[in-house]
């Protein structure tokens, strides 16, 4: 009788020890999901910030090319697109402190 108890002790501490391996697998997979998806949102999200970052350059560039062919032309409205590039330039340098 003490053989059988044994065995039978043997039997539901694997039995235990099987579920607890599959709860850690399962809360495993769960965990490296959720962490497959963050890395795709963040991604996503650095993908959209470069592109914002861009067009904020171009929009810097393009004002600084017509600000320098409008200085002969026009020094008011060179010294505007200056400005603009200005703000540009100073709402590009926070943008990247996000990274």
């Amino acid at each position: 009788m003490e053989f059988y108890a044994s065995e039978l002790i043997i039997t539901v501490l694997i039995m235990i020890l099987s579920v607890m391996v599959y709860d850690y697998a399962n809360i495993t997979q769960r965990q490296n999901d959720d962490l497959e998806k963050r890395r795709w949102e963040l991604e996503v999200y650095s993908q959209l910030l470069r592109h914002d970052i861009r067009n904020d350059l171009q929009v810097l560039l393009g004002s600084i090319e017509l600000a320098e062919m409008l200085c002969n032309i026009n020094a008011n409205e060179a010294r505007t697109r200056l400005a603009t590039s200005l703000d540009w330039t100073e709402h590009c340098w926070a943008a990247q402190h996000i990274f």
